[in-house]
């Protein structure tokens, strides 16, 4: 009896023995480091592209402290509930560097949603106003060419609608810029707060305040002609009026509006250029 105790007990020993020995092997250990890289590498590869700077403030700590105490534990691991530990703990952060990544790739897809409908709206702005023509007055103005000044009043009508239109996108714009702003608070405050900004900044509340200034600029003008219809007459180099005041005063609103057709050209293609940067990002 007593030497199947010692020989049961033996076996134990040796079971024990065995067991550390096969969890202390380095081969095993490296390849669950190995694995571990890969995951991690795996779980950050979910973010779009522009939002690792934010997934780096997000899980930063947790993969550049965590990694090498995960580490640490798998070097010093003896026992196989060790390894079951690390290996619990590996799955819990790459499962939230996942989820954080997939929070993000959520975001971006909102984001790039709302830039092309923003795309689009620019794109269906400038098509409706080039159906008021607005550039035949610029036409009749070229030099060799003569207008009627009964063209005048329709060519008055017409920008005064285009005003009136300019007004009313001015406040369908503002209510789609709300919606959109809320679209991304939904999905992320802080996103939404950065694009809310955005809509707000100097350069949004220029371009409204430009093509207001240029169409009533555009409205004087053809008002100017008309009023001093009988003052000024056609040659080959361009309008020449009797009176010197009239002609400084013809000169500096076509000045004007150059100065202000430039500064709605840049901001215009400032604008799309940036939304078609994030859009393809």
């Amino acid at each position: 009896m007593e030497e199947d105790s010692s020989t049961a007990n033996g076996r134990d020993i040796s079971s024990v023995n065995n067991a550390y020995r096969s969890w202390n092997r380095w081969w095993i250990r490296g390849l669950l480091a190995i694995g571990h890289l890969v995951l991690l590498i795996a779980a950050a590869s979910l973010t779009p592209s522009g939002y690792f700077v934010q997934l780096g403030a997000s899980v930063g700590f947790l993969h550049f402290v965590g990694t090498p105490c995960l580490w640490f534990l798998l070097w010093h691991a003896k026992t196989r509930k060790i390894v079951l530990l690390f290996c619990g703990l590996v799955a819990a952060q790459t499962g939230i560097t996942a989820l954080v990544a997939l929070h993000y790739r959520a975001v971006d897809g909102v984001v790039k949603e709302v830039m092309a409908e923003a795309i689009q709206r620019q794109e269906q702005f400038q098509a409706e106003f080039a159906k008021f023509h607005i550039e035949q007055v610029f036409q009749m103005l070229t030099p060799g060419n003569e207008h009627r000044v009964e063209e005048l009043p329709g060519l008055l009508e017409k920008i005064r609608g285009a005003e009136a239109r300019l007004q009313e996108i001015q406040a369908e714009q503002q209510v789609w810029t709300q919606a959109a702003v809320k679209r991304v608070e939904a999905v992320s405050r802080q996103t939404g707060e950065e694009f809310r900004r955005g809509t707000e900044d100097e350069d949004s509340k220029k371009i409204s305040e430009v093509m207001s200034n240029y169409l009533s600029s555009i409205e004087k003008l053809v008002v100017f002609l008309l009023d001093t219809r009988d003052a000024y007459r056609f040659t080959k180099t361009g309008i020449a009026f009797d009176r010197p005041q009239d002609a400084d005063t013809y000169d500096k609103m076509l000045g004007s509006l150059a100065t202000m057709e430039k500064q709605i050209t840049q901001i215009n293609n400032d604008r799309v250029r940036e939304a078609n940067t994030l859009l393809h990002q």
